[in-house]
């Protein structure tokens, strides 16, 4: 069986680097006013409003403040994608801990041979690939003429 430990260990590497660089572009939000933009058409035309954190009235945001809009919509954005990802590096890291392969193999081989030899393993050990392989491949028997 394939052991992906090396491959899952790696994704959580890239994950969690990804996490460091959301976390650093979120200090950059530090004067960035709370609340919420929400996106609504009229006559084809995107309008923004905003809600300010506590506040019950939205005020309309004109196109000419588009960089405080973007900066808004990728604040939110980067908050969310953050969230995810620390969900998702808390899982693998969790998974990771607990995924041993080699269990299923040690599950046969720690047996005592009179169990072992009444017992057809799902998973093959390495002793059953290599019997399996000489019995396949008989020595001295070229099979190539000389």
């Amino acid at each position: 069986m394939i052991n992906y430990k090396t491959e899952l260990e790696a994704q959580l590497k890239e994950l969690t680097a990804l996490e460091k660089k959301i976390s650093s572009r979120l200090k950059d939000y530090k004067g960035v006013e709370k609340g919420n933009i929400r996106v609504c058409m009229c006559h084809g035309s995107a309008q923004y409003h905003f809600k300010k954190e506590g506040e019950d009235i939205e005020r309309y945001i004109p196109k000419y403040e588009i960089s405080k809009i973007q900066k808004l919509v990728q604040r939110d954005y980067d908050e969310k994608i953050h969230r995810e990802l620390l969900d998702m590096i808390n899982r693998l890291d969790k998974f990771n801990k607990k995924y041993d392969i080699g269990k299923l193999s040690a599950l046969y081989d720690n047996l005592p041979i009179g169990r072992k030899k009444l017992i057809n393993p799902v998973v093959p050990t390495v002793e059953i690939t290599v019997e399996e392989w000489l019995r396949l491949h008989p020595g001295n028997k070229n099979t190539y003429e000389k």
